[in-house]
């Protein structure tokens, strides 16, 4: 009986350790993600530090950590119920380690165009 006991200290002790692990895996996690309004304003986001609108439809996400081996994915975001206008989005990975470039385009036109987006990087 004691064996047992010592058995299912030892496995809880190694469960608790995964447990605190994967806790401050977490708070110290790469990547991030970010909302972004169609002027370049940064909203809720994790591990940016700021947004730059470069020229219509173009912005330059930083990161506070490198992302340059990252995978970055991004979508044209909505507002509340109203519906938006179609739109192409591309993601790139500019010189800089911490960098990510989106690019918005109206799909009628192909032209660039500023649009609302959310991104996400995940290492």
């Amino acid at each position: 009986m004691r064996t047992i006991s010592k058995l299912a200290s030892v496995a809880g002790a190694i469960v608790a350790a995964f447990a605190l692990t994967g806790a401050a895996d977490a708070q110290t996690s790469t990547g991030g993600w970010a909302v972004v309004a169609q002027d370049g304003t940064l909203g809720h986001n994790q591990n940016v530090q700021s947004v730059d609108h470069i020229s219509t439809g173009v912005y330059l996400v930083k990161f506070d950590q490198a992302v340059h081996t990252c995978s970055a994915n991004a979508t044209i975001g909505g507002r509340g119920r109203k519906s938006i206008i179609p739109g192409y989005i591309v993601v790139t990975h500019p010189k800089g380690d911490n960098l990510i470039k989106v690019s918005t385009f109206l799909t009628a036109t192909l032209l660039p165009a500023d649009f609302r987006f959310n991104l996400q990087v995940m290492c």
